[in-house]
């Protein structure tokens, strides 16, 4: 449907390879990677109380927008993986699910809520979070988990790893350029 398009254009960019060699399969213009810039605050407000996290744990944050696809973002496979890794000893670590546009699949988001309720360590944040609040939650966690099934870049797993944290990544897709 966007074939059309390429006429408006002399060129395409794009944020990484994955998505330059999508495009240019049907291309007739030059498609160029123009990586996302980003931007990290030069002091980290890390606000663990505001959120509900224990000063002494290991946090893990994962993050989706439902209107990206629950299953492409993945938050089941987040809270799959923690419950794998550390059972019901949650004691020590503790998993952040944030999400966005919950709405838009009720399904999507009972079943994590479900999932949440379910084990102790495991919240989970359905509010809106301006982009302040946002940078004090990744400087809150230890560690970034993006299960992804696909990035056109994975621009928080940049944000996350900009600040110092450890990011748990697919390795496939856009983030691959930069991980």
């Amino acid at each position: 449907e966007w074939q059309g398009a390429f006429d408006l254009v002399d060129e395409v960019w794009v944020p990484s390879t994955f998505c330059q060699r999508a495009v240019a399969e049907r291309s007739p213009v030059p498609v160029l990677v123009v990586p996302h810039a980003v931007a990290v605050p030069e002091i980290p407000q890390p606000d663990r109380t505001r959120f509900g996290l224990r000063a002494d744990s290991v946090v893990f944050l994962a993050m989706a927008d439902v209107m990206s696809s629950p299953e492409r973002k993945n938050p089941v496979g987040a809270i799959g993986a923690f419950e794998r890794a550390f059972g019901n000893c949650t004691d020590a670590v503790e998993l952040v699910v944030k999400v966005s546009n919950g709405e838009r699949d009720p399904a999507a988001m009972q079943r994590l809520r479900i999932m949440a309720e379910m084990h102790a360590g495991v919240h989970l944040i359905e509010d809106y979070l301006d982009r302040s609040a946002l940078n004090a939650l990744v400087d809150s966690v230890d560690c970034f988990v993006s299960l992804h099934r696909a990035e056109g870049f994975g621009l928080v797993n940049a944000e996350a790893m900009a600040r110092g944290k450890v990011v748990i990544a697919t390795a496939w897709s856009g983030n691959m350029d930069y991980m």
